[in-house]
């Protein structure tokens, strides 16, 4: 409280007279109380001169001013005009460090147009939030759907204040608790009774956790109640169809079970089954458009079938090298391509691609670099020339309907020496993992991709594997999965996951990094696909 005199007090103590007279010890120095209290009694005294239009010396205002400022940590005019908001309400503001619930009262004893007064309550935001759970929370249980509350700050939970470490059970829920509901139920018991519950921080109460818990039996009475009313209606719903199947029999009935057997062969995916001819009616349109879709599904598996033909299927290995290689589709027809052949008695082509998109069109963009690559038996050894006569390719075939574009990556290895020259456009940069130096290191050569720009250029790097090393292609599919929290596995995570897994069978190096990403990937669905050639020298 604060008058024009200099008349000051808080709950600490009273400033009178130049005088500070403490009314008990509350834990604050009271140098630091007096300071704030002299602070205080200024600025209150220069509001009140403000209302009640008494002049204020230049000097004594700039010192109030820079004072306040430097205190609260806002302009001046801010400070004055957040006390005129909060005259006569209740509104929370912040000063300097701090955020409170301020209340301002103006009072004046003898003439009403005099303030004599200036009086401010600042509120302890954690204190009137606690008080205000503590008088709410028996009347939020009596309520007709049985929830049951909670309340919990950082350390303790309940009117009980029980500490949230010492306590199991609660302990457990608190460590599900975020910010917003979690996006699935979450279970408990209590006193022997199962519930679902919801918790999260509170958006007005931001100091507590808020809890309800719904009891279980409830929610299995109101499924029973839905599964008697579902079965009754079924049970005249099966009246009703029995009465129309026996008027309309051979207009309803037969034209639903031949659809039926259609829909069970689709599940069954024998997309070679057609529909016999019906009634020129909706049943017949129905059966035609049946027929059409299941030729396009069965030309589609088709597709899928050649496509994964066009992908290697066994592994080699030989005293020299293991060499694994597999391509997982996120659709019927995917977009990720790889090879590797035999070139000669001591050499090998390995290649991998990706296609931007899915379905037939990557399916033919794949069978059109398989092909190309076939046709450059006179220059297998030369990355950079393979890469060029692919990219005239696919850029040649190019049109308003098709643009899509290649990823690719070339190496031309020789096994007896370990050496090989590669070539990449525009792909991943495949990783060398070397298990005895416990590190990783990336194959870096940039080149556009194939059949983006018209005059592409293509260049070799030459490269060495070290007995016991291994060189990993792959396309981005692995490197952007999501785990269920929504996070990415990345390049240093990749990186980390090949250190891990490392085995010196390729098919085995396969497996394990394999059931890594199956892990990471949790119950999500794969965003892309998903390739890997691995290639460990012995």
């Amino acid at each position: 409280i604060a008058s024009s005199p200099a008349v000051l007090m808080n709950e600490v103590g009273i400033f009178k007279d130049g005088k500070f007279t403490p009314f008990e010890n509350k834990g604050k120095p009271q140098s630091k109380a007096l300071l704030e209290l002299k602070m205080f009694r200024d600025v209150a005294s220069y509001y009140l001169s403000v209302i009640n239009n008494r002049p204020v010396g230049l000097e004594t205002f700039t010192e109030t001013e820079l004072v306040a400022e430097m205190a609260y940590q806002r302009p001046f005019h801010e400070i004055i005009q957040n006390m005129m908001l909060a005259t006569d309400k209740i509104l929370a503001l912040g000063w300097g460090e701090r955020s409170n619930p301020v209340l301002v009262k103006l009072l004046s004893l003898n003439d009403d147009l005099f303030i004599d007064y200036f009086y401010m309550i600042l509120f302890r935001s954690y204190s009137l939030q606690r008080d205000f759970l503590e008088r709410q929370i028996d009347s939020l249980e009596r309520n007709p759907l049985g929830l049951k509350f909670l309340y919990a700050d950082d350390r303790i939970f309940s009117r009980d204040s029980l500490l949230i470490a010492g306590n199991q059970w609660f302990s457990e829920i608190f460590s599900k608790t975020r910010d917003h509901p979690a996006a699935e139920p979450l279970f408990t018991s209590i006193d022997g009774e199962d519930y679902v519950f919801a918790g999260m921080r509170s958006q007005n109460l931001g100091y507590f956790y808020l809890y309800a818990f719904y009891p279980l039996a409830r929610i299995d009475a109101q499924i029973t109640e839905e599964k008697r009313f579902m079965l009754s209606a079924g049970i005249i719903t099966v009246i009703l169809l029995i009465g129309l199947a026996l008027v309309f029999s051979s207009s309803f009935v037969l034209p639903l079970t031949a659809l039926q057997a259609g829909a069970i062969a689709i599940r069954k995916r024998d997309f070679s089954y057609r529909l016999a001819e019906l009634a020129d009616d909706e049943f017949g349109e129905m059966a035609r458009i049946f027929n059409k879709s299941m030729a396009d599904f069965e030309e589609l598996s088709l597709a899928g079938i050649v496509q994964a033909r066009l992908l290697p299927q066994q592994e080699i290995s030989d005293s020299r090298f293991e060499l694994f290689g597999r391509s997982i589709p996120m659709t019927e027809l995917g977009g990720d391509y790889f090879d590797y052949f035999k070139a000669d008695s001591s050499s090998y082509v390995i290649m991998a691609g990706d296609v931007a998109g899915h379905g037939v069109g990557a399916s033919l963009i794949m069978a059109m670099a398989k092909a190309g690559v076939m046709r450059c038996h006179d220059c297998l050894n030369d990355p950079a020339v393979v890469l060029t006569r692919l990219h005239q390719i696919i850029h040649e075939t190019r049109s308003k309907v098709q643009r899509k574009v290649m990823t690719f990556q070339y190496l031309y290895y020789n096994a007896d020496s370990g050496a090989g020259v590669y070539a990449n456009a525009g792909a991943c940069s495949p990783i060398l993992v070397d298990c005895l130096k416990n590190e990783t290191q990336e194959i870096t050569l940039q080149a556009p991709v194939l059949g983006g720009f018209k005059k592409s250029k293509f260049s070799n790097l030459d490269l060495n594997l070290a007995s016991g090393q291994a060189l990993v292609f792959y396309t981005d599919g692995i490197i952007e999965t999501l785990n269920p929290a929504g996070r990415e596995i990345g390049y240093e995570g990749f990186k980390q996951l090949l250190l891990e897994c490392y085995d010196p069978d390729a098919k085995r190096y396969y497996d394990k990094i394999y059931a890594r990403y199956l892990a990471w990937l949790g119950n999500n669905q794969p965003q892309d696909d998903l390739t890997l050639i691995i290639l460990v020298r012995r």
